[in-house]
C-alpha cells in the first residue's frame, strides 16, 4: 500500500515537475550560452557558473514556485476529486497514507533542483566548456537555496489540508512560511541565511508535519 501510494503521487504531480524542469532547462541553457568560449562576455567575473549568469537569481525562485504548487497540489487535488473518503477508508492507517505522500513529494521536491544543480555542475566542470574558473564548492550556495524553501512546500501541504475557508485562513501557514523567511533571512542571495533562519525553518518543518498527521487523523471527510 506504501509503495502504491508513492508510485499515486508520481503519477499525478509529474505535470508539475515536468514544468520545473522546463523552467530549471531554460535557465541552464540560457547560462550554457552566455558562458560558452562563443560568448563576447565569456570570461567576465559575471559569467561564472554558480556565482554569475542568471543561475543564481532564478535556481531560487523556481524552486520556491515548485516547492511550493506542488504541496498545494498533492492536499487539495484530493479535495477537488472527492478521493480524500476513497484513500482514507483503505485498510492502511491514514498516517501510512499520508506519510507516502509527505514521503513522495519530498523526493520529487528535492530531487529536481538536485539533478538541475549537478547538470549545470557536470557542464561548468567539464574542460573546453568555459573560460571562466570552476570549483565544485561554488555550488554551495544553490544547495543552500533548494533547502531553505522547505518550509513553503510544508506550509503549503499543511494549507491544503486545513478544513477552512480559501478566503478565511487556509492559508495561513503558507504566509506564516513567508514570514519566517522574510524576518530571518538577510537577503536574498546565496549564502545570506542565518542559523536563527535554519533553526526556525527546521521547527517550523516539523510542527507543519505533526499539524498535518493531527488534521488528518481528527478530520471528518465523510
Amino acid at each position: 500500500m506504501f509503495r502504491a501510494m508513492i508510485y499515486k503521487e508520481l503519477r499525478e504531480t509529474w505535470w508539475i515537475a515536468a514544468v520545473a524542469a522546463l523552467a530549471y532547462g531554460y535557465v541552464i541553457f540560457t547560462d550554457v550560452r552566455n558562458m560558452g568560449t562563443t560568448s563576447p562576455n565569456a570570461g567576465s567575473a559575471e559569467e561564472i557558473p554558480f556565482l554569475g549568469g542568471n543561475f543564481p537569481g532564478y535556481f531560487g525562485g523556481i524552486t520556491f514556485a515548485f516547492f511550493s504548487a506542488l504541496g498545494l497540489w498533492q492536499s487539495t487535488s484530493e479535495s477537488r476529486h472527492r478521493t480524500w473518503l476513497f484513500l482514507l477508508h483503505h485498510p492502511a492507517a491514514r498516517r501510512r497514507i499520508i506519510a507516502a505522500k509527505l514521503v513522495a513529494g519530498a523526493a520529487i521536491a528535492f530531487a529536481l533542483p538536485a539533478a538541475a544543480i549537478l547538470i549545470f555542475a557536470a557542464w561548468a566542470a567539464t574542460p573546453g566548456t568555459h573560460p571562466s574558473p570552476f570549483e565544485w564548492h561554488m555550488t554551495v550556495g544553490s544547495w543552500q537555496d533548494a533547502c531553505v524553501v522547505t518550509p513553503f512546500y510544508f506550509g503549503a501541504f499543511f494549507s491544503g489540508t486545513r478544513p477552512a475557508r480559501w478566503h478565511g485562513s487556509r492559508l495561513l501557514p503558507l504566509f506564516a512560511a513567508a514570514l519566517i523567511f522574510y524576518l530571518l533571512s538577510d537577503d536574498l542571495g546565496a549564502g545570506s541565511f542565518t542559523p536563527a533562519y535554519w533553526a526556525a525553518a527546521t521547527l517550523w518543518n516539523g510542527a507543519c508535519v505533526v499539524c498535518i498527521f493531527h488534521f488528518m487523523r481528527t478530520r471528518d471527510f465523510s
